[in-house]
């Protein structure tokens, strides 16, 4: 599983109200650069394999958030279920519980920032998809197109740059490393409340959890050059999780009652 960017848009918010990226230089390479899908393929084997992605049907994640720029800091808990169902809250100091979440047909925030909202389109879309290990281990289903561009430096690593295009035509970039075959950065363009911004993800502390590998750090850049980090404490995938884990909140079925 992977730890969505969408999932924080409350916190774009919050970190945007309190306040730019410097793009890698690439790196000359005369060898034959591999297929995108070659370079997926190598970080799926390495990081546990085929079969390991697809026995999952859970994941139950805690660890902590923070903006260190705006002195912000926070809990987050997350439960996923293959293929649709997110849910995930957030407790920052000083600001209180904030929820997102999907039960596969809805999905939806609860915020003291925002107020109730039901997420419509690519942002409700974006939310379901990230508990769909598809992604990773069949990303032809994914995108419409994936193409590897080049090799560039991230952070003293040789990485592939592989070019993603989704079918509604955004662009998502990733680079993995020559050598480990593992995620180090990732590009993408995330859809809001506020709108669409470019988010840059920077991922490290790889551990393992039940045969696979997953990064437990997560450094989100946004436009604007605040950071905000998410570091999980514990990570388990194929736990027991209750069915009302992802029931709507009452604020979000009166919404859904006044649309009706």
């Amino acid at each position: 599983m992977t730890f969505p960017t969408n999932t924080t848009n409350w916190l774009l918010i919050l970190t945007l109200a309190c306040g730019c990226l410097t793009a890698a230089s690439p790196a000359q390479e005369t060898a034959p650069l591999p297929s995108a899908e070659d370079v997926l393929k190598a970080y799926v084997k390495v990081t546990g394999g085929l079969e390991k992605y697809k026995a999952v049907k859970t994941m139950s994640a805690q660890g902590t958030v923070s903006v260190p720029q705006a002195g912000i800091e926070g809990k987050i808990d997350m439960l996923q279920v293959v293929p649709n169902k997110v849910r995930v809250n957030t407790e920052l100091t000083g600001l209180g519980t904030i929820k997102q979440g999907s039960n596969g047909k809805t999905a939806w925030e609860l915020s003291a920032i925002t107020g109730p909202r039901v997420l419509k389109g690519e942002e409700a879309k974006q939310l379901m998809e990230e508990a769909n290990m598809k992604k990773t281990y069949l990303p032809q289903s994914y995108y419409k197109e994936m193409k590897c561009v080049g090799v560039e430096e991230i952070d003293g690593n040789r990485c592939y740059k592989i070019e993603l295009t989704k079918p509604n035509g955004s662009l998502q970039t990733d680079f993995y490393s020559v050598e480990s075959k593992l995620l180090v950065k990732s590009i993408a363009e995330v859809v809001t409340n506020m709108g669409e911004m470019k988010i840059s993800a920077l991922a490290s502390d790889y551990r393992d959890v039940g045969g696979l590998k997953m990064p437990f750090k997560m450094e989100q850049l946004l436009p604007n050059g605040i950071s905000q980090i998410i570091e999980m404490d514990k990570v388990q995938f194929n736990v027991e999780i209750p069915e009302d884990a992802f029931d709507l909140p009452s604020e979000i079925k009166e919404l859904l009652d006044e649309e009706k």
